[in-house]
């Protein structure tokens, strides 16, 4: 005859429930190594004599002068470009002063 078994809505055994918020297998040494780890980073970090971007080698691709006379290039052209559209309209070109004016003036300043 085989052998039933009986359901038991109540365990026999009653099993330990962990005492902290942390799952029951998680070692405490292991936690403690961790945040050792994480403080020995970020102290490292914080005291080496160079920076993130000279350890990286992060340098910018252009210099400032290149940045600056690329800006008045772009503005030029973009005058150029506004004259153009003005010629075709008919009506007079303006110059960059006059255009700065404007902006100032449409922007309240």
């Amino acid at each position: 005859m085989p052998l039933r078994l009986r359901y038991c809505p109540t365990p026999l055994v009653r099993q330990a429930r962990p005492s902290s918020r942390l799952a029951a297998g998680v070692d405490p040494f292991a936690i403690i190594m961790l945040v050792a780890l994480v403080i020995a980073l970020l102290l490292l970090g914080r005291y080496h004599p160079r920076s993130g971007a000279d350890v990286l080698g992060w340098h910018p691709t252009r210099s400032v002068e290149t940045e600056v006379l690329s800006e008045l290039e772009d503005v030029e052209q973009m005058l150029e470009a506004k004259n153009a559209r003005r010629r075709a309209r008919g009506l007079p070109q303006i110059t960059e002063e006059e255009h700065r004016a404007l902006v100032a003036r449409e922007l309240g300043a």
